[in-house]
């Protein structure tokens, strides 16, 4: 590994546990610490995204749980910011190539989100 924390050569995703449990603490009170935390993790793989792939499905289905939770209104506002800021870091590292959702599942998530106050944040968008 180089000093600057990016990945030389990495044949899995070694933090997959560690980044799990984060995303378990998404909906407690330190979800952004957790969500940069994850950033961080992931930048990490940019070099090497299809490292995720074992693990991808099991990172976005929580994260999507917890947005549409939010948008359904039975979800605490609060998370939304930090599980869009995970959202958004698995689309900058994974890029479009292997999502395990369609768009469609996604989609109606969008139009209640959009009235929320955190929309103005870019993760969020």
């Amino acid at each position: 590994m180089e000093d600057d924390g990016t990945c030389q050569e990495r044949g899995f995703f070694g933090e997959a546990e560690e980044v799990l449990g984060l995303i378990d603490r998404l909906s407690t009170p330190d979800a952004d610490a957790a969500s940069e935390r994850i950033a961080h993790i992931l930048d990490k793989y940019q070099e090497q995204p299809a490292v995720l792939d074992p693990s991808l499905e099991a990172m976005v289905v929580p994260v999507l749980m917890c947005v549409r939770g939010v948008a359904r209104g039975e979800g605490d506002r609060a998370t939304l910011v930090p599980a869009c800021r995970v959202m958004y870091s698995l689309c900058k590292v994974r890029k479009y190539k292997r999502w395990p959702h369609h768009p469609s599942v996604i989609t109606p998530q969008y139009s209640p989100l959009s009235t929320h106050p955190s929309s103005r944040c870019a993760a969020t968008r």
